[in-house]
């Protein structure tokens, strides 16, 4: 039987990803376990040239000041999610990450020493996830540890 003490939960703040964080911290409650949540924001691109795509001078978009805002606003996000959701018996970690959301979570987790993983799919198809793929996917198939991935129709 696998030993679960840190469980790993990656958050987008999306309402599928609060439902898996439910369901996350009800089993580090039965196991005891840890549970650490995660957010990853993603890099904005910069545009080469003296232009934006949408036609601005460069120089009127600040992307670094908008970059550290993303991180902070997810850092205040994480800790009132933290607060809302630790317990005695169930501290919660946050961990915050700038980058692709499937290569650093799939760190995090390895980092941290995950023993679970409680994540959520978005459930895209067709096309669109043929195109981009799922992120879900990705980390389904690197994972250092096993994850349990919440759809959009468990979450109903």
């Amino acid at each position: 039987m696998i030993d679960i003490k840190k469980i790993l939960c990656p958050i987008d703040f999306s309402e599928p990803s609060l439902v898996a964080l439910s369901t996350a911290r009800g089993l580090a409650a039965r196991f005891g376990a840890e549970l650490h949540l995660m957010h990853c924001v993603e890099p904005i691109p910069v545009p080469a040239g003296p232009t934006t795509q949408i036609g601005m001078p460069a120089e009127t978009l600040d992307v670094t000041s908008y970059q550290k805002h993303m991180l902070q606003r997810a850092r205040e996000d994480l800790e009132k999610l933290s607060s809302e959701h630790s317990t005695d018996d169930t501290p919660v970690r946050i961990h915050l990450a700038e980058g692709k959301p499937q290569n650093e979570i799939v760190a995090c987790a390895g980092d941290i020493g995950a023993d679970l993983m409680v994540i959520s799919s978005h459930g895209t198809s067709g096309l669109r996830r043929f195109i981009f793929g799922s992120v879900a996917d990705k980390i389904v198939r690197t994972s250092p540890c096993p994850v349990l991935t919440m759809t959009p129709e468990a979450t109903d």
